[in-house]
């Protein structure tokens, strides 16, 4: 599990690269154990998790100044926790910043995503956006679509 990897890890030096992969799985899972939490409405693994995982997603983010290939998921993954928790404006920062560097790394797949994961969002009944980029809801599907056929044909 995560959690024995981390007690594994404790004290030993880990290379940057693999690190970051260690950290964006557990940002991953803390942020959808988290979401799965409000949705059964578990206040206590609320409480637990809220705490738990901005002290993972800053480690994350420290770590991808390293790392650039988890960097657009770490950024995704921290919009996802945000909007989760009610604060869509700062989740849409994160999700314009992930945005924006997989266009300046060139992360079609992350960015293609990037973009499913916050049109399903914008889609919800309690959201206060519908576009971002200049992009709406319809936009973002079509340039992921668009992106995933681009990959399918290599």
């Amino acid at each position: 599990t995560l959690e024995e990897a981390q007690d594994f890890l404790n004290g030993e030096t880990l290379v940057p690269y693999f690190h970051s992969f260690l950290l964006t799985s557990t940002l991953l899972c803390e942020t959808f154990r988290l979401e799965e939490s409000i949705r059964i409405k578990d206040s206590m693994r609320i409480a637990e998790l809220r705490k738990k995982v901005p002290g993972t997603a800053r480690k994350a983010v420290k770590i991808c100044r390293k790392v650039a290939y988890e960097r657009v998921e770490t950024y995704r993954l921290i919009g996802i926790y945000h909007w989760i928790c009610g604060n869509q404006k700062k989740g849409v920062k994160w999700w314009e910043k992930a945005l924006q560097e997989s266009d300046r790394l060139g992360a079609g797949v992350e960015r293609a995503m990037t973009l499913v994961e916050v049109a399903s969002r914008f889609s919800q009944q309690n959201s206060r956006y519908r576009e971002i980029d200049h992009m709406t809801i319809d936009g973002m599907k079509e340039e992921a679509q668009r992106i995933y056929n681009r990959v399918d044909k290599r």
